[in-house]
């Protein structure tokens, strides 16, 4: 049987990580873990940062005998919680890969369980599209919503119309709807017609409206390159209400470049340039400054 978790969004860390470092603190060669052709990583899950190292064999990995002394001091170093170490090259053919959990940071040289280790691997895998289509797509399933649908934007459309055609219903449901509109359009844009109306209709309604506006547009035109998401205000209120909107909703609009300003009636009365809006006192009001 498969155990599967739900997943809340990991964090995937760039830092400087020093490969001779790493590789001392195993007991292994530098080589070792460059022959792998995989890249280290850090994901940060579940309040635990975890450094992702890739070996080549599954009979060296059994063999890693670490300095737990160098390790914890490198793990303190870098704040890092656990190191997972891992190699695709598996025992069974039905495992996509092997690994060892070492958490000496937080008091346990090695964890024999490994169920966080497991989801960080999970994460950087998929992040990393070193897994199969397969593979991907049992990783996939267990990620968050919100995460996933990041995943799946960053895909190649072959990829994307792979997971579409395989996914249970709900998932591709949320996915789509998650997704930014400019994303889920262009992704429309290149499918069957007829299966661009089997997946509309997954959409919530303000959903379908905007994604139908924008195919409407020709691709590459100007209007194909629109975006529906963007950030109104009242043109009777200060720059400060202009800020706190921003920190709310710019977490899920793509490209900010204008404020828009309307009245009561939502009709537009001007924009303010982003640049602008920055260099602005909090204590103005939006009218005396929009163009």
């Amino acid at each position: 049987e498969r155990v599967t978790v739900s997943l809340p969004m990991p964090q995937f860390i760039s830092m400087p990580l020093e490969v001779k470092s790493i590789a001392t603190f195993l007991g292994i060669s530098p080589i070792d873990i460059l022959d792998a052709a995989h890249p280290i990583g850090v994901v940060a899950l579940s309040g635990c940062s975890n450094i992702i190292v890739p070996v080549k064999s599954c009979n060296f990995l059994l063999n890693i005998e670490p300095n737990f002394h160098l390790m914890k001091d490198y793990c303190d170093r870098f704040h890092l919680t656990e190191v997972v170490v891992y190699c695709l090259d598996t025992m069974d053919k039905d495992n996509t890969a092997h690994i060892r959990h070492f958490a000496p940071a937080i008091g346990i040289n090695e964890d024999p369980v490994s169920g966080v280790g497991s989801a960080s691997l999970g994460c950087y895998l998929v992040q990393n599209r070193i897994v199969s289509i397969e593979e991907q797509l049992i990783l996939f399933n267990a990620l968050d919503i919100k995460f996933a649908a990041d995943i799946f934007e960053s895909l190649k459309e072959n990829q994307m119309i792979e997971i579409l055609n395989t996914v249970s219903g709900e998932k591709k449901k949320a996915i789509l709807n998650e997704m930014s509109p400019d994303d889920r359009t262009d992704l429309f844009a290149i499918l069957p017609d007829e299966e661009t109306e089997k997946l509309i209709p997954l959409l919530d309604k303000d959903e379908q409206r905007r994604t139908r506006e924008l195919l409407a547009y020709k691709e590459n035109t100007a209007g194909g390159l629109m975006t529906t998401d963007y950030i109104t205000v009242p043109e009777d209120v200060k720059i400060g209400y202009v800020f706190r909107e921003l920190r709310i909703k710019a977490r899920d609009i793509d490209f900010i470049q204008y404020i828009y300003v309307v009245d009561k009636m939502n009709r537009l009365q001007g924009t303010i340039p982003l640049k602008d809006l920055l260099t602005t006192n909090p204590q103005r009001k939006v009218s005396r400054i929009m163009d």
